[in-house]
């Protein structure tokens, strides 16, 4: 399984919309979609062919990045009644509000994006991490949450693309790992 983060930007919602035509519901690739724009035209538009392409995706609905922060009432109301997308939240120290938020909306197999600042010694992160409606844990290497959480879909962030400073610079490249 393959979960490549984006964070909605014009390209990469072009890029999520061809895939959504071309690949439907082979779901290897489920990506986890960060909206960075108050405008939600593309995203809408790209989530539908997405849903209608049967393509399973989180959507982050705390994004901490870009023009958009907070959680989007109108991506929520979107989303309602589709069941191939995943919620994800960001964690900062913010565990009570996306615990309340979870159980309001009736959410379940969320995903919780652990950040730098994520507390793994917290009482409420912790009952929130075991609770049954948390099903992915996604954190950049952090082999202790990895212990600890084995009943959970376990998601590693890293970036293993080595970037040339001209496009030239890959036709002599040999293949190598990209992701595990």
């Amino acid at each position: 399984m393959y979960y490549p983060y984006l964070r909605g930007r014009h390209f990469e919602l072009i890029a999520l919309r061809e895939y959504a035509l071309k690949r439907g519901d082979n779901n290897n690739i489920i990506p986890i979609i960060e909206p960075v724009k108050n405008t939600f035209n593309s995203m809408k538009l790209a989530l539908l062919m997405l849903i209608e392409g049967s393509v399973k995706f989180a959507l982050i609905l705390n994004p901490k990045n870009g023009q958009e922060i907070g959680i989007n009432e109108a991506l929520k109301d979107e989303l309602k009644d589709t069941l191939k997308w995943i919620p994800a939240f960001i964690l900062t120290n913010n565990y009570s509000e996306i615990s309340a938020f979870i159980e309001s909306y009736e959410y379940s197999e969320v995903m919780l994006i652990c950040t730098e600042s994520t507390d793994a010694t917290n009482h409420v992160f912790n009952q929130l991490i075991d609770s049954p409606l948390v099903k992915y844990i996604v954190t950049k290497e952090n082999k202790t949450l990895k212990r600890r959480f084995n009943e959970k879909d376990f998601i590693l962030l890293t970036d293993n693309f080595k970037a040339q400073k001209s496009n030239s610079d890959y036709l002599t490249m040999p293949d190598e790992k990209f992701t595990e």
